[in-house]
């Protein structure tokens, strides 16, 4: 077989796209939007809360986040 004949055969078992990444029968598919993830686990969204919670604290620490607070309590 000569050089020509065996890089055809070879362009022939290749696959021409890329393969799916496989997912077992039972599994469920990737999840991507942070919205499924907390649906599916309620353990996200409580994670979720308590991350909330530490940058509230933050920024009732932080001085120009109260400094604009007081300016826009006065102003109503």
């Amino acid at each position: 077989m000569t050089y020509e004949n065996s890089k055809i055969n070879i362009l022939k078992i290749m696959p021409k796209r890329k393969a799916k990444p496989l997912t077992l029968k039972g599994e469920k598919k990737r999840i991507d939007s942070s919205r499924q993830k907390r649906r599916l686990n309620p353990e996200y969204l409580h994670n979720e809360s308590e991350r909330d919670k530490s940058t509230q604290q933050k920024r009732r620490e932080d001085p120009e986040y109260l400094a604009h607070q007081l300016s826009r309590d006065n102003s109503t």
